[in-house]
């Protein structure tokens, strides 16, 4: 692939389009200049919410289907998240963001900010 911009931080080669929506910055080199948002953004109630609609085929004994309805599931598997140690908590939603793109968790981290901190 063709290059056509360096990272202004580290150097990096870049292309055009994460040169323009990062700042001028690398993926990486963005999330470091907005690492208190980025930390503020690691958290399970937004990741619930932007992830909610995402869903993933689990292979689940069938007696768990005729116990628990799936929204019965859904509450256990969410409450046992949340009870998670903070960092490993965090650290989770990190590699998810990243895999994900950061830049974009973010820019949805502040619009689902927006709305929740109106209610």
């Amino acid at each position: 692939m063709f290059y056509d911009y360096e990272c202004e931080e580290c150097g990096e080669p870049i292309y055009s389009i994460e040169y323009r929506d990062n700042e001028g910055l690398c993926n990486e080199c963005y999330v470091k200049a907005h690492e208190r948002e980025y930390q503020e953004s690691l958290n399970f109630d937004f990741a619930y919410e932007h992830y909610k609609d995402e869903l993933d085929v689990l292979e689940i004994p069938v007696v768990f289907t005729y116990v628990f309805k799936n929204s019965e599931m859904l509450e256990t598997l969410y409450e046992s998240a949340k009870k998670l140690a903070e960092d490993k908590l965090k650290e989770y939603l990190d590699e998810m963001a990243r895999a994900d793109n950061a830049r974009e968790w973010m820019k949805d981290y502040e619009k689902w900010r927006a709305e929740n901190d109106s209610k």
